[in-house]
């Protein structure tokens, strides 16, 4: 599995729930980004970092083309400050044993 990491600064905590609000309320990833999963962390200090997970590197580096040329979501997740493409080594679910 692959991830593309993307960290944002500066999130107003309204504007971050209206784009939170639009990603739920779409029925998948964007069109191009063939991401399985997306998951969303928010530090409360204005920091959000968006892990969106790939079966493969290739769907990864595309969904990464894809997303670094789209403009934001409704409202905003602040100012994107980083975006890193990686192997994911681990991915446990413990309930799962």
């Amino acid at each position: 599995m692959y991830a593309r990491v993307a960290t944002f600064e500066d999130s107003d905590p309204a504007e971050l729930q209206t784009a939170l609000d639009a990603i739920s309320d779409a029925e998948g990833p964007p069109p191009g980004v063939d991401s399985h999963h997306i998951t969303v962390y928010a530090t409360g200090t204005g920091k959000v970092i968006v892990v969106a997970a790939f079966e493969t590197r290739e769907a990864m580096e595309r969904g990464h083309e894809v997303l670094s040329a789209m403009s934001p979501p409704a409202g905003s997740m602040g100012s994107l400050v980083s975006a890193e493409l990686t192997e994911v080594m681990l991915d446990r679910d413990p309930s799962a044993h």
